[in-house]
């Protein structure tokens, strides 16, 4: 039999060699033709075997070398950047859910098909969404009213429930947790999806307020002029768990809740950002080395951040950094793009999700990276 055969009719097709590769086996095998062919079972074994070990080693060095699970890149086509800034990224069904003007779409990424799921009444909802597996909610605006507006995504059921003008809506599972801005109530309120009855959860003396919700934890941030309190609320019994005055600056800019930690990007008189989170269990504030940001996003101890150049903002791109002992160390460089990357948020999977700023080649590129 011919070598060049014997070697492709015995070695795994998804194994190749480069032609010098092959010219050394048929040499270092033709040195032994003077052997029975019963002589060269066992050296074509033992070829097979070391090319598998061989191939192992490359795979396992190739894997021990990337840093991410996984990275996907998608292009939704025929969708503006700015349905995708804020796009959800749905793990169980492995899809984008996105809003334009007139209603919500999901992307079925496999499929790459694209469906409208649900028709807006003004272009605001498009700001004013969220959305999983189960539930699709918005507020809107029709007939004069303001509306929360609930999904069911099984049944394709929609409830219109009038009088609540939502703000930092909040999904998780079967609940929704959201601010009331609607004529003098500005209160917070938790719903359970279910039943669609909402539930008061904290009272809001004051016109500026915000909040966060992950994992029946519930933080809502008061300010008045100088001065700012921070309420930690348990959801599934209501109760208050930790209150503080304490912040280190009175201004927020944004707030995540993970795990036992809220973490604040902290808006300093110089105009910069700063990173801290406070212990929800001692109520202690503690803040972290970063570099110059303009957005930040929180997983575990992953920390993406939309880092500044010389040039501002409007050139920023965003990085991976760990959480260790309050300092951002860089994790590792995402796989090389052509342009910047945006809007860095982390999916309750752990999914990071960035839109890149891609005008060339099919339009702006959502890129989906598991560290």
């Amino acid at each position: 039999m011919d070598l060049k055969q014997l070697l492709n009719e015995t070695l795994p097709k998804e194994i190749t060699f480069s032609e010098r590769e092959q010219q050394l086996v048929r040499e270092r095998v033709r040195k032994k033709h003077s052997l029975k062919a019963m002589n060269l079972v066992p050296l074509v074994a033992l070829l097979f075997i070391g090319v598998i070990g061989y191939a192992l080693f490359v795979s396992f060095n190739d894997s021990a070398a990337s840093p991410f699970v996984y990275h996907e890149e998608i292009i939704v086509p025929d969708t503006y950047q700015s349905a995708l800034h804020w796009s959800v990224y749905v793990p169980e069904t492995h899809e984008l859910i996105f809003a334009k003007e007139d209603g919500a779409y999901s992307y079925a990424i496999d499929e790459k098909l694209t469906e409208k799921i649900a028709n807006f009444a003004g272009p605001g909802a498009q700001h004013s969404y969220v959305a999983n597996d189960k539930w699709l909610v918005w507020g809107d605006f029709e007939n004069e009213d303001y509306t929360l507006n609930i999904l069911n995504r099984s049944n394709k059921e929609l409830a219109v429930i009038p009088s609540i003008n939502p703000i930092e809506l909040t999904l998780e599972n079967n609940t929704l947790f959201y601010t009331n801005f609607y004529t003098n109530d500005h209160n917070h309120y938790m719903m359970d999806l279910t039943i669609q009855i909402p539930a008061l959860l904290h009272t809001n003396e004051k016109m500026d307020t915000r909040g966060a919700y992950q994992n029946h934890r519930a933080v809502i941030l008061n300010s008045f002029e100088d001065t700012s309190t921070l309420f930690v609320y348990d959801t599934l019994s209501g109760k208050l768990i930790q209150k503080q005055s304490n912040i280190p600056y009175s201004s927020v800019y944004n707030m995540h809740v993970v795990n036992d930690r809220v973490y604040f990007d902290f808006a300093t008189e110089e105009g910069r950002l700063e990173l801290g989170y406070m212990d929800i269990q001692t109520g202690a504030f503690q803040m972290i080395e970063t570099p110059e940001y303009s957005f930040s996003a929180v997983h575990d101890n992953y920390l993406a951040l939309s880092v500044t150049d010389s040039w501002g903002e409007d050139t920023d791109d965003v990085e991976l950094f760990r959480i260790e002992n309050n300092i951002a160390v860089p994790y590792s460089d995402f796989p090389k793009v052509k342009d910047r990357l945006v809007t860095p948020q982390f999916s309750l999977d752990g999914t990071l999700q960035m839109v890149e700023e891609n005008y060339s080649d099919g339009g702006p590129t959502i890129h989906l990276i598991k560290p």
